[in-house]
């Protein structure tokens, strides 16, 4: 299921452009009744925001942190069609982990002395 906390394989990239990258991504999940993990998701995403900022390539595995979904319906060609976007996300095997503002989260202090509660 394409939902924020997801994880991903990045199949292919197809544009890279200034403001968004369109790449070809596929979402697996476990079937509780085989125990083997099947496709849920695969298609076409956008990836605008702070996930410009994220170095991937195809065949890596990346977490969606927070992705968005539009739907359209043209009355006069009576189609629907769907926009799938990531705004966020990380290398699923990086350590670091990047907040809103693309710096790298604040660390705590080794004691907490200096702390007030």
């Amino acid at each position: 299921m394409f939902q924020n906390g997801c994880y991903c394989k990045v199949f292919r990239i197809y544009s890279r452009k200034e403001k968004s990258i369109f790449v070809n991504v596929s979402v697996s999940s476990k079937n509780k009744i085989t125990g083997k993990y099947e496709d849920s998701f695969s298609t076409g995403v956008n990836f605008v925001g702070n996930a410009l900022k994220v170095p991937f390539a195809e065949g890596d595995k990346l977490c969606l942190d927070k992705v968005g979904a539009t739907a359209r319906y043209d009355k006069t060609t009576k189609k629907s069609s769907f926009g799938f976007f990531v705004f966020e996300c990380h290398l699923a095997n990086d350590k670091t982990k990047t907040v809103s503002t693309g710096q790298e989260a604040p660390s705590l202090p080794e004691n907490d002395a200096g702390l007030p509660f």
